[in-house]
């Protein structure tokens, strides 16, 4: 028969009775290993967690409609080249080590929280202050390229208005001097001049037409195409300031832009770790709030306790595993030893 048949509940009870005392050592033993390794052997793991909250404001120039595509930026944050350029700026040196920047972005997690506007930066190592910094460096870095973004688009929009903007001024100017040209052909007062002899009407009154014959009438009537042109000449010089006051404006936010984004570049070129190093550009197109992560006091792994508990299933597991084999063994060469005993 089979030992699977032949062992009934009441056996494996007994089996296990017999041997408690080996799986409680074996348990203990597994546990305490496990301990040792967690206190002593594992490095703590600590996380760093910053956040980054975009809103749009009014300001933009850019048509309702136009929204900034923000998970672009979590491919562009987590390229080499970007956290190459954050190691640079923390002054952290990994020459040595090799693939030390994909190692490094296997701790880096850059994700777009659901159906909102904000990004989470999480960062883990073994260092609680160097995580803190490269989790808040990267989430000014992300702040900065969505502001920078956002500048450079409008930068190019308020171009192409004052493309527009030129050609209208470069129209009005034309019609001016148009308008201009026409009035020196048309002065303000029409005069017109009559002799006696060519009115009859004055004929009637004055009576004796050979001795006045040589009389002139002169007579001066406001030029209606004259003041038409003017009155048009004001409405051009009115839409010509505005123009001009248009265009002033877009130059001095274009400036405005270009000189922001400078700024915004040489700020990505220092590292930052503090609180006070960060700044919520709520001055632009787009409100961009930056949580900073602060220094993690507690470490996320590994979780001391849940190991121990699983060291020690995993040592009662492993023991009855073993004691029963021991038994399977011993039961077969019984077995063997019962049979040949009846053979003879």
């Amino acid at each position: 028969m089979d030992i699977r048949s032949e062992l009934t509940l009441r056996q494996c009870i007994d089996v296990i009775g017999k041997s408690k005392l080996f799986i409680m050592i074996l348990t203990v033993s597994v546990m305490l290993l496990t301990t040792v390794a967690n206190y002593f052997v594992f490095s703590s793991n600590y996380k760093a967690v910053s956040y980054i909250k975009v809103s749009v404001t009014e300001k933009s120039e850019q048509p309702k409609g136009t929204n900034l595509d923000l998970e672009a930026f979590l491919y562009q944050i987590q390229s080499d080249v970007s956290i190459n350029k954050i190691l640079n700026k923390l002054q952290i040196n990994l020459a040595g080590e090799t693939n030390a920047i994909e190692r490094l972005k296997k701790n880096i997690k850059v994700s777009l929280i659901k159906n909102t506007s904000m990004f989470q930066v999480e960062v883990m190592g073994a260092d609680p202050p160097l995580i803190t910094s490269i989790a808040n460096t990267l989430a000014a870095d992300i702040g900065a390229d969505i502001e920078i973004s956002e500048r450079i688009n409008e930068i190019v929009l308020l171009k192409n208005n004052l493309i527009k903007i030129n050609e209208q001024i470069d129209s009005t100017n034309k019609v001016i001097n148009q308008i201009k040209n026409e009035l020196e052909k048309n002065p303000d007062l029409l005069t017109t001049k009559k002799t006696l002899s060519e009115d009859a009407f004055l004929q009637a009154i004055v009576g004796d037409t050979k001795k006045n014959a040589a009389l002139e009438l002169k007579n001066e009537e406001v030029n209606e195409v004259a003041v038409s042109l003017k009155m048009k000449l004001a409405d051009s010089n009115i839409e010509l300031a505005r123009l001009n006051s248009d265009k002033l404006n877009n130059e001095t936010r274009t400036k405005m832009h270009n000189d922001t984004i400078l700024e915004l570049e040489d700020s990505k070129k220092k590292a930052s770790s503090s609180l006070d190093d960060y700044l919520q550009f709520d001055d632009g197109l787009k409100v961009v709030i930056i949580t900073p992560s602060l220094v993690p006091t507690e470490p996320f792994a590994p979780n001391k306790l849940m190991n121990i508990v699983l060291s020690g299933l995993f040592g009662i597991i492993l023991s009855t595993i073993y004691v029963f084999f021991r038994y399977y063994l011993d039961y077969e060469e019984e077995k063997e030893k019962r049979t040949n005993t009846a053979m003879r």
